[in-house]
């Protein structure tokens, strides 16, 4: 079994990827000569020294496990490939040179480590094999030992079909190392779209994240200057009672937006908050969110369980679920209805929100600016995603059966720093 290397950068992969194919290759050549060997030695009787054989695939066989024991425990490398490979040629060149030389139509296998490695080492090394490859082909040419014809047949005859075994081998090898080799350069121009992708929304969020800094300087004089006026119209129409239960909510809001503020200064610093029990922190989340959405009417459920898994307040989990009731009251709304529901779970140490809307259900649109609400920027979404991915978790929206959407929101617990989940 080899080893796991989807986690390798792309050199270490696709070198990690050519030793597993010739780790094979050579494993098949192995039991392959073993075949032809006991075939020769005893079934046709040639008259030949198998000795010197023998040896030769017994070497092959021992580098191999050696291989084979050493990539559970060591990444691939440039050298350690560079090292099997001259071995192998060292091989061919041994085996051809006791069966004929350039008389075997088996030596164009010469070619083969080379035109499997052009893809993946550098120029230098492949030239390097190249040369190495030259100077034993002119040994064997001018010093193999002549290999005697099978009794009773023709060695033209052999020779033709032997030409034949060959181009088979190696059109199969050839074949199977370049589908190998399209798909993993289909899987680079995948990953390297998805990285783009990527990209444009970190320098989109990056832009955004300048101008929030910039907002949230400037918005401190006006949230002070509003606190001040409904100090002062509450103390002047204290009569008023609706007027009082308005400008209520107003102070709450403004005091809202304050903490808002300071948390993103907080956060920026690199403050940390004590761990919450899960059930705790989001209702407290809940609690400041129906400050801002007091007509939401939200459905919280959660395993009676999660009360003892303890959370790390994080800003950017807060915010992405905050963007996903707002995004589902904001859908549910435009139904008819308040209604929407939260739950939390706990799944393989990691946590799963779910929320569901009863709106008209999602669209499928998250570019920026691609809001369908008239006041919305398309933008609750898009960080959402970009803060799930960066704590290593996924986000998901569907169409519900019933009607309305669900978000799914899965994150690790590897982001519940430090060690959240018990």
């Amino acid at each position: 079994m080899s080893p796991v290397h989807s986690h390798l950068p792309t050199d270490a992969a696709d070198l990690a990827a050519l030793e597993s194919n010739l780790v094979a290759l050579r494993w098949c050549a192995v039991v392959g000569q073993l075949v032809m060997l006991l075939l020769a030695q005893f079934r046709w009787d040639m008259p030949h020294t198998f000795a010197p054989l023998w040896f030769g695939v017994e070497i092959l066989a021992v580098l191999n496990f050696l291989l084979t024991w050493r990539r559970r425990f060591v990444p691939a490398s440039a050298n350690r490939l560079s090292f099997a490979l001259t071995m192998d040629l060292l091989g061919c060149a041994w085996m051809v040179f006791w069966t004929g030389g350039t008389a075997n139509p088996l030596i164009t296998l010469f070619l083969l480590p080379i035109a499997l490695t052009a893809t993946v080492l550098s120029a230098r090394r492949v030239i390097a094999f190249a040369l190495l490859a030259l100077v034993l082909y002119a040994v064997v040419i001018g010093h193999a030992k002549p290999l005697p014809p099978l009794p009773g047949s023709d060695a033209m005859a052999t020779y033709w079909r032997g030409m034949w075994i060959n181009f088979v081998l190696s059109l199969i090898l050839l074949t199977v190392f370049a589908l190998r080799l399209a798909g993993r350069l289909r899987q680079q121009r995948e990953a390297l779209a998805a990285w783009s992708e990527r990209d444009q929304r970190q320098r989109t969020l990056l832009s955004l994240a300048v101008q929030a800094a910039g907002a949230a300087h400037e918005i401190n004089t006006p949230l002070a200057t509003m606190a001040t006026l409904v100090d002062e119209l509450k103390h002047t129409r204290q009569g008023d009672v609706e007027l009082g239960a308005d400008l209520t909510l107003l102070a709450q809001q403004i005091d809202h937006c304050r903490d808002a503020i300071q948390a993103l200064g907080l956060s920026a610093r690199g403050h940390v908050d004590p761990p919450l029990p899960l059930d705790v922190w989001l209702r407290q989340l809940i609690s400041r969110w129906r400050i801002v959405r007091p007509e939401a009417r939200i459905e919280f459920e959660f395993d009676p369980a999660m009360s003892s898994v303890m959370l790390v307040p994080d800003l950017s989990l807060a915010q992405t679920i905050l963007n996903l009731l707002d995004n589902a009251l904001d859908a549910t709304r435009e139904g008819g209805s308040d209604r929407l529901q939260l739950s939390a779970r706990s799944r393989n140490g990691g946590l799963d929100f779910q929320v569901r809307d009863f709106g008209a259900g999602f669209n499928g649109n998250t570019d920026v600016g691609a809001s369908h609400k008239p006041a919305g920027m398309g933008l609750g979404l898009l960080l959402s995603q970009t803060s799930t991915e960066a704590m290593g978790g996924s986000l998901s929206i569907r169409r519900a059966a019933e009607g309305g959407s669900i978000a799914l929101l899965q994150i690790p617990g590897s982001a519940l720093r430090p060690q959240a989940l018990a």
